[in-house]
């Protein structure tokens, strides 16, 4: 069983290149839709979450740090992932955060956002790109932001990400309408851990009812890779 799944559910616009976006759309009367993101790239999003996805026909992004052993170990699984449609995110090369903002002792291998420079954290966020586009072959990508943290040396950086990914994920609360949204600050909800798959599909249905989102996206993070399965309930909504 997964041991510690943090999970985000996620508001997000279309990117379309433009930064602010005041007015909604969805094509064919539609009032919202399902994207599934997974977090920090596990043993499991390989061997469980896409097939999964795949036998749903069911396309997800995986944020995928450059630093996970997963990546550096199965850099041909992660490459069947893209080509079957699934979208690899930068979510950094060494997932820096502030960890003492957080109350978390820095982990292993992580980098410590508080003592970043802004040029260092673009230089990373570039070569996180390239590392990636070596994997998928691909140009455009959104971000994840680690920890759902957007400052380096008290400076918000997410306006400086339009010329690296067409959208990015933060946190905070679901937005009541879409009047001045910002795609590089995307809203996300955590979901406490073991909530049960009626709880989401309430919450999703309840997301639509606000207004005119576009889509929805749940974000899994699991960070026990030995699990022993993870069963999806698909259900519409």
């Amino acid at each position: 069983m997964v041991k510690n799944t943090l999970v985000y559910l996620l508001i997000s616009m279309l990117p379309d290149g433009h930064q602010m976006i005041a007015q909604s759309y969805w094509p064919d009367g539609q009032r919202a839709a399902i994207c599934l993101t997974y977090d920090d790239g596990f043993d499991n999003h390989l061997d469980i979450v896409a097939n999964q996805l795949d036998s749903f026909g069911i396309k997800g992004t995986f944020f995928v740090p450059g630093h996970t052993s997963c990546l550096k170990d199965r850099i041909n699984d992660w490459r069947k992932v893209a080509e079957s449609g699934h979208e690899l995110g930068n979510h950094t090369l060494f997932h820096p955060c502030d960890w003492s903002s957080i109350g978390v002792g820095r982990p292993y291998g992580h980098g410590d956002l508080s003592q970043y420079s802004f040029e260092q954290l673009m230089m990373e966020l570039e070569t996180a790109n390239t590392l990636l586009k070596a994997v998928d072959g691909k140009d455009k990508r959104t971000f994840a932001y680690t920890c759902g943290q957007f400052h380096v040396e008290n400076f918000d950086f997410s306006d400086s990400l339009c010329q690296l990914f067409s959208a990015a994920r933060a946190a905070g609360q679901i937005p009541e309408n879409m009047t001045g949204f910002n795609v590089y600050k995307t809203s996300s909800w955590c979901v406490p851990e073991h909530s049960t798959a009626e709880k989401l599909i309430s919450f999703a249905k309840e997301a639509r009812e606000k207004g005119p989102l576009p889509f929805i996206c749940f974000t899994v993070l699991a960070e026990n890779q030995d699990s022993g399965g993870l069963t999806w309930n698909h259900q519409s909504t």
